[in-house]
């Protein structure tokens, strides 16, 4: 990646920024879209017989791996480094996806024009016949007229078709190829080609692979996350596995697999006339109505990263969940039967928060951990909104009057949006509170939210519709581990021949490896999470059940030991954090399987240490770390004395002053040497940062501190820490001379002594008089500089300000400055100064 060509080649050809969710995003390529994406480049540069024919091949990449953003690199590298004449045809299958590319396209920046989507068949024929014409997007469903003669003989056009092997065999397909006879053609899917006729068909329209990135590479690469299973339909007895099995034999003879639209899909379903009142009788419907709100509103903090000790506990804002339903109707009863469920759920919290505050009032105590976030999980559910979202049809009011319901509202939200926002921006959203999306076939395809974690399945499927259902959960998304697939209809064997035909790549050599995991796997990974956070400690010297088995005061002391063996450096520490957000997040990511609960006693263990590496230094002095120093002595002799002692409040030192003598003898003292260093560090740490950014010629201090860490992190017994932290002691002292030098120097500010420093450090000796008049230069330059505030405000966006401060600057100097500084000299004195006030502007 960091050879000369390929780095160069990413940052200009493979980075987005991508404004999709309100605010931008930088894009990088992963592995596999910069190697898939120059293949298909280097096959359109190769002269064969395929590419002569207009086949530039098909470029399978799974279900949630980037494959719209590989569209972009491949599109805009073909315009920058082939030619900037091609024109490219972005032809789709189905509104969603056609939705959903075209507004890839324009968040990434690459499509400007608005004109560029075409309404109607005559329309795209306009744009195709545009000589400038970079990108235009239809559905295929615009060549539906046939055609007579072409609409364009130019050679430089691409056809880029999305989900390649859908729909590009039929009279459609023929009626495109027929107006673009001379265009390239290449086809991106998202699922593989089926063997047989299928495959064949797709060979002969597009040519062979270009790029293949299968559904189990793409997992074992972390480009999508893997899928768990749980049959919650068993659980609740309301699985007919003969009735299934029936559903699918209907659903082979209609060979609908895949091919069907959602007025299809409708149809289909109503002809079941013997099995549709079974799969939408009220009681089926309202007992997975209460299952479900049961089950989604215990996963609330999914997706959260942890909060900090003395933090507010945060909103589960990232956690949406789909539900998906057989018909348009049934979408509006689930809607109901959810809504009044998930109010009657409000109540119950209500009334068991109600009964903890009356608890705090009697006894005087503050809020509890757990009362705190019963208040926030609260907060959660009141805010949470869910909508049915179906697509509008013909006499849909009186359809569903039939049924009791009116469809009116509904119909008016998702015309409507909320707040003025549609509704697809509110649920791709991760921070809105429209959670929860009750659908039947919108939304399963062409539909990535990031933030989307659990689907809920109440509907028959199969195949390739059904490998489009389950991928909306397995994009990549900060602190998610895994998308979770809850099956009420006994879909466990569809789902696993769906997942062997469509998840295996092209090579089909070796044996089939099974990609759903199911509950078990789920929380062998927990397990093994957990295991490795253990070893951790282990490695470190820390035996987590002496934590887990302790009681009282002994249990405090045990706490401290074991942060303290964390500290034993800044590499272990930050290792060990991250093994135990990677805890939390597949406890999160599992909640609430009953599982989970036989590692409670490990958990909390090893959580509880987390936290204690989360408090925050207060304080950048180290007047903190004396009081801290007697606090924890006092409680280690406390507890080693008498574990069963009743705890005297720590005694309070006069703070005013450091006293050195007395903090080196707590230090000699205290068991847990290693944290108190890795916490004065820290602190100077902060503190050297802010110096430096002040005065960039303090970098000496810097390369100091570097050694007094190095020997901090190797290998050391007690003397060697004692020794270690008398150093940082002694530099935290030179650092306060540091920073009253200014005055010594007779300046009256930080500011000031900056400048004056960053002019005379060239020269190692200067008299007595050429040192005042840098002095003075410097005062008069920062005072200059005052006044022209405006020009310091456009710094970042004008090179006319720069330009005239520069000159400023330098115009300064040259009147002021000692005459043993050469002309040369006093331009680069004052680059340096534009340089720091420039950086100084920015950081305030």
């Amino acid at each position: 990646m960091c050879s000369k060509n390929n780095l160069l080649d990413i940052v200009e050809n493979f980075t987005l920024f991508d404004s999709s969710e309100g605010f931008a995003v930088k894009i990088v390529a992963r592995n596999h879209q910069y190697l898939g994406v120059n293949l298909a480049i280097a096959n359109l540069q190769n002269n064969t017989p395929d590419v002569a024919a207009g086949r530039l091949g098909v470029f399978w990449h799974t279900q949630g791996s980037g494959k719209s953003y590989s569209m972009v690199f491949f599109c805009q590298k073909i315009h920058r480094k082939v030619s900037a004449g091609y024109t490219f045809v972005l032809m789709i299958d189905r509104k969603e996806l056609d939705t959903q590319i075209y507004g890839t396209f324009v968040n990434c920046g690459a499509a400007t024009n608005k004109g560029d989507k075409a309404r109607n068949g005559d329309g795209l024929q306009r744009l195709l016949k545009d000589q400038d014409r970079r990108y235009a997007f239809s559905l295929i469903h615009k060549f539906h007229d046939q055609v007579k003669e072409n609409w364009s003989l130019r050679d430089d056009i691409i056809v880029v078709s999305d989900e390649a092997h859908r729909t590009q065999y039929g009279r459609l397909a023929l009626n495109m190829r027929k107006a673009l006879q001379n265009a390239k053609f290449i086809g991106f899917t998202g699922t593989p080609l089926i063997d047989g006729p299928e495959k064949q068909v797709t060979r002969e329209v597009f040519g062979d692979y270009v790029s293949v990135y299968d559904f189990q590479r793409a997992v074992a690469d972390g480009a999508t996350l893997p899928l768990f299973y749980e049959n919650r339909g068993e659980k609740l007895q309301i699985v007919d596995a003969d009735l299934n099995r029936r559903i699918e034999e209907r659903i082979d003879a209609a060979k609908a697999d895949g091919e069907l639209d959602e007025e299809q899909e409708e149809k289909l379903y109503r002809q079941l006339a013997r099995d549709y009142p079974v799969l939408t009788s009220d009681s089926h419907l309202g007992d997975i109505a209460s299952d479900f709100v049961e089950h989604f509103h215990q996963r609330w903090r999914l997706m959260e990263p942890l909060t900090k000790p003395g933090e507010t506990v945060r909103y589960g804002g990232n956690s949406k969940a789909m539900f998906v339903c057989i018909d348009k109707v049934t979408c509006v009863r689930m809607y109901q039967l959810i809504n009044t469920r998930w109010a009657a759920k409000i109540v119950e919290l209500e009334a068991k928060l109600a009964a903890e505050e009356v608890l705090l009032v009697k006894t005087g105590k503050k809020p509890s951990p757990f009362v705190e976030r019963l208040r926030a999980h609260l907060a959660w559910m009141r805010e949470t909104q869910m909508c049915a979202v179906f697509s509008p049809e013909q006499n849909e009011v009186k359809d569903f009057e039939e049924w009791g319901l009116d469809v009116r509202p509904h119909r008016e939200l998702i015309s409507k949006g909320i707040d003025g926002r549609n509704l697809e921006e509110c649920f791709k959203d991760s921070r809105h509170p429209f959670r929860i999306a009750i659908v039947c076939a919108m939304w399963l395809t062409g539909f990535d939210v990031k933030s989307l974690a659990t689907l809920y399945l109440d509907k028959p499927m199969k195949g390739h519709t059904l490998m489009q259902a389950i991928a909306r959960v397995n994009r990549v998304a900060a602190n998610k581990k895994n998308g979770l697939v809850i099956d009420y209809n006994g879909m466990l064997k569809s789902l696993r021949k769906a997942l062997a035909t469509f998840a295996q790549g092209d090579d089909a050599s070796g044996p089939a490896v099974d990609p759903l995991r199911d509950e078990t796997q789920a929380l062998a990974d927990y397990a093994e999470a957990i295991l490795k956070a253990r070893m951790h400690l282990m490695g470190v010297g820390y035996d987590l059940d002496k934590l887990i088995d302790a009681e009282g005061f002994d249990k405090q002391l045990e706490l401290l030991l074991a942060e303290n063996a964390v500290c034993c450096n800044e590499e272990s520490k930050k290792t060990y954090q991250v093994l135990c957000e990677d805890i939390a997040d597949r406890f999160r990511g599992l909640f609430p399987n009953a599982g989970l609960f036989d590692y409670d006693d490990e958990e909390n263990a090893l959580m509880a240490i987390y936290n204690r590496l989360q408090i925050p230094s207060s304080k950048v002095d180290i007047s903190g770390i004396l009081q801290e120093l007697h606090a924890v002595v006092d409680a280690a002799v406390e507890a080693k004395a008498n574990p069963n002692a009743v705890r005297q409040r720590t005694k309070q030192y006069d703070l005013s002053g450091i006293n050195f003598e007395r903090l080196r003898a707590e230090f000699a003292k205290s068991p847990i040497k290693q944290k108190l260093a890795l916490t004065l560090k820290e602190k100077i740490e902060a503190r050297l940062a802010s110096m430096i950014a002040r005065n960039p010629t303090r970098v000496a201090f810097h390369q100091r501190y570097l050694d007094i860490v190095a020997d901090y992190n190797r290998d050391k017994d007690e003397a060697e820490i004692q020794r270690v932290f008398e150093e940082l002691m002694s530099f935290h002292d030179s650092l306060d001379q540091e920073q009253q030098r200014y005055t010594r120097e007779g300046l009256e500010n930080e500011d000031q002594l900056a400048v004056f420093d960053l002019l005379s450090r060239h020269k190692l000796k200067l008299s007595k008089a050429d040192r005042e008049k840098i002095k003075n230069v410097s005062v008069a330059l920062l005072a200059m500089l005052g006044t022209r505030k405006q020009e310091m405000n456009n710094l970042r966006d004008r090179a006319s300000a720069q330009a005239k401060l520069k000159f400023a600057i330098t115009n300064e100097l040259l009147l002021g400055m000692p005459e043993e500084f050469t002309p040369d000299e006093i331009v680069i004195s004052a680059d340096s100064v534009f340089r720091h006030v420039e950086f100084m502007g920015r950081v305030h």
